[in-house]
């Protein structure tokens, strides 16, 4: 079962560059961004858009499901539950998918995190150890 721990977390410093409530078409719990990772916008400063290139840095993952313009409550580093892009064995190196879900980390891609338990299959969420930075 998915858990969450201590966190170094970015409360709301940075808004939303889409819908990520409940919107139906992403993997987050309720078809949401909660749990997905996001970067920095490339145009925007200080607004997060969801990881969409496959072993690419993070700002963290998702905490909440803000509206577009809305703060984002953003998990920078530390123990959270996170989507799984595929199943994952415990204590493997994470990185993004193209869906900004975590899947186990190929060579010459960044490592954003470890996974603290084992992941089932696509879209399930597990405990990941996010690595700041």
């Amino acid at each position: 079962m998915a858990t969450e721990g201590a966190q170094l977390r970015d409360g709301g410093n940075v808004t939303a560059a889409a819908n990520y409530y409940n919107p139906g078409n992403l993997a987050g719990p309720n078809s949401s961004g909660q749990y997905l990772a996001v970067k920095l916008s490339g145009s925007t400063d200080r607004t997060a858009t969801l990881a969409n290139t496959g072993g690419e840095s993070i700002f963290g993952v998702l905490q909440n499901t803000p509206e577009s313009g809305s703060p984002c409550d953003v998990c920078l580093g530390g123990i959270t539950k996170a989507v799984g892009g595929a199943a994952i064995t415990r204590g493997a190196q994470l990185m993004t998918d193209t869906s900004a879900r975590l899947i186990a980390a190929t060579s010459g891609n960044q490592v954003v995190g470890f996974a603290l338990e084992s992941c089932g299959a696509a879209n399930d969420l597990f405990t990941a150890y996010i690595v700041p930075g």
